[in-house]
């Protein structure tokens, strides 16, 4: 009821073009201007070549939790706020498609010199800033070489990237990277958004943080900064003129900050917003028990894999290569997603994303006692004999099939650990968990100090794989596991040298075979999220959403109740 008449409220309150009152994060009211009359702008109609069921105007209205650190691309790292925000204001020189592509977003194009070290991009014709000033290569050079300062250089986590590089703008269009020795990957790391020059003159990586242009940025892409929200309590975000093929109905979207989850989920609930950012699996059943919500799921780049440690420090069993093969074919993974997280998972075979252009998509058997007897015989072809007089779990010789699996203080990853070990329980070994605080779950991550352990990792969209497998990563990546093979390492390595899709492909898959060989890590899923909407929102369809700008890829047909339908189409 009180859903129902918030909306009602608030749909009489747009209608009669006043004022929209709402509530911050700290319980604060706020005003909200509405940026449009709400009458037939018949102009807008006509240009935009078809006619409308609705009136233009109204602002939809979304609840995130955090608040905005610096809405700036070379500093949002870390902050899911900063990072969702900026996705949405600012473009690089590429961008990444649904199946991990590099493809043009600034640039129009580029292409590669046959020493394989340079790249000459040309951008699009008539690109601007949200504030009307032309956007060149000058804004391009400016942005990458803050991005080579060593005060914010060593505080990126793609720094090394962009340390040895060299940037020549050959003209207002063309400007050429010349990279200290070929590495395909940076057309990812381009990704980055880019600066306006004009607005940051004389500004270096010492002060761009302090600097006001993080609180009123202005960016190239499709949403632009309306108001103040740091007086105002909330970020107005409205279209930015040029960057939609079709004149959006609504005005714009409202942001508000909420300190919890708790807080966000009452304000859905109680009508103050329309939609959610993402919201944990946990929270799902939450959500699906207010009325007149609806639920759409985008794909996330972080996997949880389970680790075996197989380097030195590892045990006679982890460092068995059969007892890994047997572990990893008892895995149900559906049984596993269905038990611990409400099914709110992708299950994943392999070590590259569920969507990635290189993945070979791998069979999900949902045959838990097939997939036991099938574990049990590679066991038993391993030497790891079934439970004896001498024994009373597996064995291979003196050695018995026990595992302690490392997990950290919090809850998905330890029902996950704890679905696991159930499914293992059959094949007669000992299976525990150890659960620990966080800060010595890294610690022992790190020192190698764990026979298993269920960990998340945030992969790139693209399929580089060299900082968490390759030989070198072992001393100065994310190779926890351990696992030191040098043929696998030399097609990583290689696959970064060459630029041409199926060059790349061939080393991917070269060093898939090497890694599936070997096992030393198991993944289980690629992460989902959820966004909450209210039914209140129409025309707010959404596709696969692999990245923030999917999730408004239909904002242009968002309509709420306080559209009237424009006179033009009533009289057809």
């Amino acid at each position: 009821m009180l859903l129902i008449l918030g909306l009602i409220l608030l749909g009489i309150v747009y209608a009669l073009g006043r004022q929209a009152e709402g509530i911050s994060a700290s319980g604060q009211t706020f005003d909200t201007p509405l940026l449009a009359a709400d009458q037939a702008n018949e102009a807008a109609l006509a240009a935009d070549g078809r006619c409308r069921d609705f009136i233009p105007g109204g602002v939809a209205i979304q609840g995130m939790v955090g608040r905005p650190q610096m809405i700036n691309p070379l500093l949002a790292d870390g902050n899911p706020v900063d990072e969702a925000l900026t996705a949405l204001l600012f473009d690089g020189l590429t961008t990444i498609d649904h199946q991990g592509r590099v493809i043009p977003a600034l640039a129009a194009e580029w292409e590669v010199g046959e020493d394989g070290q340079t790249v000459l991009f040309t951008l699009k014709e008539g690109l601007t800033w949200h504030d009307g000033e032309p956007l060149t290569t000058a804004d391009v050079a400016f942005t990458y070489q803050l991005l080579q300062d060593p005060t914010l250089n060593e505080q990126l986590p793609d720094g090394a990237i962009w340390r040895n590089l060299t940037v020549e703008p050959l003209d207002d269009r063309r400007i050429q990277i010349t990279l200290a020795a070929p590495y395909s990957p940076f057309l990812q790391a381009a990704v980055r958004g880019i600066l306006p020059a004009h607005l940051l003159e004389g500004v270096n990586g010492s002060n761009l943080e302090g600097h006001s242009f993080n609180e009123r940025p202005v960016g190239s892409g499709p949403f632009q900064v309306a108001n103040d929200w740091l007086a105002e309590g909330f970020l107005l975000l409205t279209p930015a003129a040029g960057q939609w093929p079709t004149l959006p109905i609504l005005d714009g979207i409202q942001v508000r900050f909420y300190a919890d989850d708790s807080a966000l989920q009452n304000a859905f609930a109680t009508g103050d917003i329309h939609f959610t950012a993402p919201i944990s699996p946990v929270e799902v059943p939450a959500y699906l028990q207010i009325e007149q919500t609806g639920l759409y799921t985008g794909y996330q780049t972080t996997v949880t894999q389970l680790l075996f440690n197989v380097s030195e420090q590892g045990t006679a069993v982890t460092r068995d290569g059969a007892v890994r093969q047997g572990l990893a074919a008892a895995i149900n993974r559906s049984g596993l997603l269905e038990g611990a997280l409400n099914g709110q998972g992708v299950p994943l075979v392999g070590p590259f994303l569920a969507n990635s252009w290189v993945n070979i998509p791998q069979p999900n058997v949902v045959d838990a006692e097939q997939q036991l007897l099938a574990a049990e015989e590679i066991l038993t072809a391993g030497g790891w004999l079934p439970p004896s007089a001498e024994n009373e779990v597996r064995a291979s010789g003196e050695t018995l099939l026990e595992l302690t699996l490392l997990v950290p203080e919090e809850t998905q990853l330890i029902d996950l650990g704890a679905e696991l070990a159930s499914q293992w329980q059959g094949l007669n070994g000992r299976f525990e968990i150890e659960v620990v605080p966080y800060d010595e779950y890294q610690s022992r991550l790190a020192t190698r100090d764990y026979e298993a352990a269920l960990i998340n990792i945030a992969l790139t969209s693209g399929p580089d794989l060299y900082d968490f497998w390759s030989q070198e990563a072992i001393v100065r990546g994310q190779n926890i596991a351990g696992w030191n093979n040098r043929r696998a390492s030399e097609a990583l390595e290689a696959a970064r040298q060459v630029w041409s899709e199926e060059e790349r492909r061939q080393f991917y898959q070269a060093f898939w075979q090497f890694y599936a060989a070997d096992l030393p890590a198991v993944t289980i899923y690629q992460h989902m999220t959820n966004f909450a909407i209210s039914d209140t929102i129409e025309g707010a369809d959404a596709g696969p959403v692999y990245s923030e700008r999917d999730r408004f890829a239909t904002f242009a047909n968002w309509t709420l109740p306080q559209n009237r339908a424009a006179e033009s189409c009533l009289e057809e």
